[in-house]
């Protein structure tokens, strides 16, 4: 797939079995920065298949990922956010769709959206059908998302740039393509203390909350869990 001006790369070996990044490498991910040359340059949409392809490519996203997460995430959980890049690949699938930014060969920014796999009945199944019955025929048609692994590296290049925004907004367009331009749902799971606000302000309502213990997400406190969703319209049609 690859759209915009970056071409995949063909793989020479499969590193997706290999661990992401060792204890060593995280560290020094946090305490110093990449030397960036250049600007942030266009979206570029690959499948997770063509990312798991690409030696060089899934090991950067997936460092990516791991290296914010684990920035904001050091006073609420331990653990990485993918320990192995086999992972990444697990969690989405082939078909999956990733918008990754990068200055020049260097990702900078990346999210992921692959099909959304709520189970039919559960808690969470049930306070989304009782609050949007209109959009549950979007559940069922499949035209329903879970977007993940949103990153953006902390850097004076990309700082206030609003890259994550132009990855989802690239995910969003894409979708919409693959379903004929018909209106998608995505969802998302966040903590409330971290993220709640910041989805909320970019269109997503939260349709189901759950107190989660200690422990899950490898979290180091109880924490709020939320379950968020938003309807994304095809504009262009009339």
């Amino acid at each position: 797939m690859a759209q915009t001006t970056s071409s995949s790369t063909t793989a020479v070996r499969d590193a997706t079995n290999e661990p992401t990044l060792s204890v060593t490498e995280l560290a020094n991910g946090l305490t110093t920065q990449p030397q960036l040359a250049g600007l942030p340059g266009p979206v570029t949409i690959y499948t997770v298949g063509e990312i798991a392809d690409s030696p060089k490519l899934l090991h950067q996203v997936v460092s990516l990922i791991n290296f914010e997460y684990a920035r904001k995430d050091l006073e609420f959980c331990a653990g990485l956010r993918f320990p192995r890049q086999a992972d990444f690949l697990e969690q989405f699938g082939r078909e999956a769709l990733c918008a990754v930014i990068g200055v020049g060969e260097r990702v900078v920014a990346t999210a992921t959206a692959g099909k959304w796999r709520e189970i039919e009945g559960s808690s969470a199944d049930q306070s989304f059908k009782r609050q949007r019955p209109k959009d549950i025929a979007l559940v069922d048609a499949g035209q329903s998302y879970e977007v993940k692994g949103v990153a953006t590296m902390e850097h004076p290049v990309t700082r206030g740039k609003g890259l994550a925004i132009r990855c989802i907004s690239a995910l969003e367009d894409a979708i919409l393509a693959s379903n004929g331009g018909s209106d998608v749902l995505l969802w998302l799971h966040t903590a409330e203390f971290q993220n709640g606000p910041y989805w909320q302000r970019r269109g997503f309502e939260t349709v189901y909350t759950e107190e989660k213990p200690k422990g899950y997400w490898d979290a180091f406190e109880p924490f709020t869990f939320l379950t968020m969703v938003k309807r994304v319209k095809n504009t262009v049609k009339g």
